[in-house]
């Protein structure tokens, strides 16, 4: 029994150290695609809040102008209603107009965004695995692989568990142990 024990535990070193191994080269093969895309999508990320609030700030800055031509058409000269449709109309347009354009470019860093993330999933696909039994391939994005490698870990646990079962009753039941009989005299 002793023996049986030392044999798993040393099959538990050999499956824990091939998973190591096996992470460790996940994790060397993800290192760079990984820190490229953090680079990237920090850089995209910044741009794209400057942008909106560039945006923001010129809309509402238009929006204000606008409304400011607006009620200048109320005030008593005619060159002060001129100049005030036209700064304050036209040039709450223009400004309405600029940060529209920048709400769009704040969409195509998003868009970036979004591409970055499929280019990430595109370096993690697929994956070979070589175990000592099999030759396993995980296939799909990180969340698929991840899922179908849970799996095969699942797998291989109840297999080693059903290697340390015991033997079945029906064994036993084929050879009872030898009973001794002893009579009072």
């Amino acid at each position: 029994m002793l023996n049986r024990v030392r044999g798993l535990r040393q099959r538990h070193y050999v499956f824990v150290d091939t998973l190591q191994g096996h992470y460790s080269g996940f994790a060397e093969d993800m290192y760079v695609p990984y820190q490229e895309w953090r680079e990237a999508s920090y850089e995209e990320t910044v741009a794209m809040r400057e942008l909106q609030a560039d945006a923001r700030r010129d809309m509402i800055a238009g929006g204000a102008a606008i409304i400011a031509g607006v009620l200048v058409q109320n005030s008593g000269s005619r060159a002060t209603r001129t100049a005030g449709t036209i700064a304050g109309i036209g040039g709450g347009g223009v400004l309405l107009k600029k940060g529209l354009q920048k709400r769009a470019e704040a969409g195509i860093h998003s868009l970036a965004l979004e591409e970055l993330g499929r280019s990430l999933e595109a370096d993690v696909t697929p994956r070979v695995i070589e175990l000592e039994d099999r030759t396993v391939r995980l296939t799909g994005n990180v969340e698929d692989q991840y899922d179908q490698w849970r799996e095969l870990l699942a797998d291989i646990y109840a297999a080693e568990l059903a290697a340390l079962e015991p033997p079945t009753t029906e064994a036993s039941a084929a050879n009872p142990p030898a009973t001794t009989d002893t009579q009072d005299s």
